[in-house]
């Protein structure tokens, strides 16, 4: 999974969650807490569920190694939701 930041300027995940709803559950199946994260300016975060095989594959190491099970472990039938817990003050 990889998110992509389109903006000029970093973005801090604190507060963020990435949730896993397997098949067609309504209770959250599984979560990873992107907190102390940062994706940067123009860039991308790249999450696997396989940290060794990612590499092996595609010659790079993915930003976040999660095991599987994880929403990054999702087999394209599952919803995900990428969440924030912070609401902005005015």
């Amino acid at each position: 999974m990889e998110l992509y930041n389109s903006s000029g300027e970093d973005i801090s995940l604190k507060g963020w969650k990435l949730k896993r709803y397997t098949n067609a559950n309504t209770e959250v199946s599984s979560e990873i807490d992107l907190s102390g994260l940062t994706i940067n300016a123009n860039g991308f975060l790249v999450i696997s569920p396989n940290a060794d095989e990612f590499e092996t594959v595609y010659g790079f190491a993915p930003d976040l190694g999660v095991g599987t099970n994880s929403p990054a472990d999702s087999n394209g039938d599952d919803n995900l939701q990428l969440v924030s817990n912070l609401l902005k003050r005015l």
